[in-house]
């Protein structure tokens, strides 16, 4: 579905480049008290369901090669995986789309994030979108996250690199 409305925009305005953001493990890295601050925010009446799945350490189990086994606390973010996950980890990152909107289109789905920008306004959209996702404990993984453009795009100081083809 993400996919098909990102081409769906560039039929419509072909002037656009695409910036798809890597986010380095998304949900191990989310910072707690912004999801928590975004759940209460924005979907208040489910905070009394979620606080626990957000508050209370997770535990995993650990088998080594001598069978043996280990219980280790999370001690932060989210479980990849996790149903609750699949909810709250988007959540943490609302605001982070929000302030990138005021100049690109913003699609994102679960983990994935694309930004449609015009080509001339590249470099101060791409400059801000490690500081608009700060808060919420992530990083940009600036190794996964390119733009595409059929001619020269400047980038900025944003260590995103231009790829000749469309992101898949």
């Amino acid at each position: 579905a993400l996919r098909n409305e990102m081409v769906t925009r560039l039929l419509l305005d072909p002037s656009l480049a695409v910036a798809p953001v890597d986010l380095k493990n998304m949900c191990g890295s989310l910072a707690i008290p912004n999801t928590e601050n975004e759940v209460i925010h924005r979907v208040p009446r489910m905070w009394p369901l979620l606080a626990p799945w957000i508050r209370e350490p997770r535990q995993h189990v650990y088998k080594d090669d001598a069978h043996t086994l280990h219980h280790i606390a999370a001690s932060g973010g989210l479980d990849q995986g996790d149903p609750v996950s699949a909810l709250l980890a988007p959540l943490s990152i609302v605001t982070a789309h929000e302030t990138l909107s005021a100049h690109a289109i913003v699609l994102g789905e679960v983990d994935d994030t694309y930004l449609l920008i015009k080509p001339d306004q590249a470099a101060t959209v791409l400059e801000a979108v490690a500081p608009a996702f700060a808060p919420s404990g992530t990083q940009v993984n600036v190794a996964k996250s390119c733009i595409w453009w059929p001619s020269h795009v400047n980038v900025g100081a944003s260590g995103f690199i231009q790829v000749p083809d469309i992101p898949a």
